[in-house]
């Protein structure tokens, strides 16, 4: 019994076991009610934290080969800044596209594609670190939700 406790902490203190459950990874179309209001994406990433926010951080996501920054949230749709073990965590990010009053898109606005950092064939991968030392998650698929005509 000894063995299996140290193995477990041991691998556990290494990293080796995810310090989050993947609840579900989604991604939904959003268009304004009038052209100048934009569209774009916006992509959601719900988990449960095994660990709290002292050894645990998000920052990156790529999705169609497109870099963006993640905001933490948590269950009532607010910024968090500190978590605790057991907390349902949603990362959060959008990809938006500025438009002008006849909904063409801005100059200003054009993503730039960026190459994913690791080798993967998937929709998403998330930049996370566990206690300081830099790791990812892969997705392989994002669930589609219907698009959102927003007024």
């Amino acid at each position: 019994m000894r063995q299996v406790s140290f193995f477990l902490l041991f691998t556990t203190a290494l990293g080796l076991f995810p310090s989050f459950k993947l609840l579900n990874a989604t991604k939904q179309d959003y268009h304004g009610g009038i052209p100048s209001a934009g569209y774009g994406t916006k992509y959601q990433i719900t988990l449960i934290a095994k660990t709290d926010y002292t050894h645990l951080s998000f920052d990156r996501i790529w999705v169609d080969n497109t870099e963006l920054e993640i905001q933490v949230r948590g269950k009532n749709n607010m910024a968090l800044s500190q978590f605790s073990k057991g907390d349902t965590l949603i990362l959060y990010t959008v990809k938006h596209t500025n438009t002008d009053r006849t909904g063409k898109p801005l100059p200003e606005q054009k993503w730039e594609k960026t190459g994913i950092p690791i080798d993967f064939k998937g929709e998403a991968v998330i930049r996370y670190y566990l206690n300081t030392k830099e790791r990812y998650l892969k997705i392989d698929k994002l669930d589609i939700l219907p698009a959102e005509n927003r007024p």
